[in-house]
């Protein structure tokens, strides 16, 4: 799993703990829905821009995220090697 992928993941598991649809957080974000569905699919890379529109959504601030997401790269990591 690289950063990007990770990432999509953090913001995937706080849009889903939020509530919000893709539609809602497209509106606070002001990020176009498409780009949303990209990215939270891991499917576009994310800029530090967007993490930067949708942290304070989630009532968190941009490196959370990052935090966030490298959690899920060293937990997949341990996963590996077990």
């Amino acid at each position: 799993m690289d950063i990007n992928e990770a990432t999509a993941k953090a913001l995937s598991a706080e849009r889903a703990a939020s509530g919000l649809t893709i539609k809602e957080l497209s509106e606070e974000s002001g990020i176009p829905e498409r780009t949303l569905i990209r990215v939270l699919k891991g499917e576009r890379d994310i800029n530090m821009l967007q993490i930067a529109k949708l942290a304070p959504i989630y009532g968190m601030q941009p490196h959370e995220i990052v935090v966030e997401a490298e959690q899920y790269i060293v937990r997949e990591k341990r996963n590996d090697v077990a």
